[in-house]
């Protein structure tokens, strides 16, 4: 089957959280549920088992989120009541907290809450590589009105480039942000200013916004908080 591993027991390995909206559903009641990663962080592989009672619940349709490789081949499902999420990167991929993994579409078969059907699939291990890092998954289940709490930027990707590249980042709310790109000199070479919504996001950095090879630097604002890096043009 695939994945990291095969089950195994307790390997004394850090714990962290994906996330389902803990939501109340009526008999033939239809809704999309999204799996989330609370915090932020960069990924190289995430492997998850869930499991729900079919008598219940019923899975009409699945959705994969923005990562790359990850695609509708990355979840499967062996039997009714069990579905397997497996993904890996060759290089680690950031992941901004509240941002959507899978999007289920789901129909209760008759009242029930989501916390009290769905769990950790049996026999199946939840891994992930934080980096290089292994994790234990677990599973936890957020008020569906949370939102995010946390302003987040990323490493640049990728860094060093030959062409382009571009910075992920996500926003606790909507509201401005300004960049700017300079050279080794500090002089300025792009700079700009943008409504964006809140949630996860990409900064484009155009090739020909550094023209030669060598060493750029980089700065994020918002909220009037400063986020600055290098990157490298081969």
């Amino acid at each position: 089957m695939p994945g990291f591993h095969t089950p195994n027991q307790d390997r004394g390995l850090p714990t962290r959280q994906l996330t389902l909206p803990d939501l109340s559903l009526a008999p033939a009641e239809i809704t999309e549920i999204s799996l989330q990663m609370p915090e932020s962080g960069d990924w190289a592989g995430l492997q998850m088992g869930l499991q729900f009672d079919p008598a219940k619940l019923e899975i009409l349709g699945i959705q994969t989120g923005e990562l790359a490789d990850l695609d509708a081949d990355a979840v499967f499902q062996p039997q009714a009541g069990r579905i397997h999420f497996v993904w890996s990167s060759a290089q680690p991929q950031s992941i901004a907290a509240g941002q959507n993994l899978l999007t289920l579409q789901v129909r209760a078969k008759t009242a029930l809450n989501l916390s009290e059907v769905i769990q950790l699939a049996d026999g199946f291990e939840s891994l992930g590589s934080l980096g290089l890092a292994p994790q234990t998954l677990a599973l936890s289940f957020r008020n569906a009105e949370n939102g995010l709490v946390e302003n987040a930027i990323f490493a640049p990707q990728p860094n060093p480039t030959r062409a382009g590249s571009r910075i992920p980042f996500q926003l606790a709310k909507a509201g401005k942000v300004q960049w700017a790109l300079s050279d080794l000199h500090g002089k300025t070479l792009w700079n700009s200013e943008t409504d964006w919504s809140a949630g996860p996001h990409y900064l484009e950095i155009a090739p020909e916004t550094m023209p030669q090879s060598g060493v750029y630097f980089w700065q994020i604002i918002i909220d009037n908080q400063s986020f600055s890096g290098r990157l490298i043009k081969l």
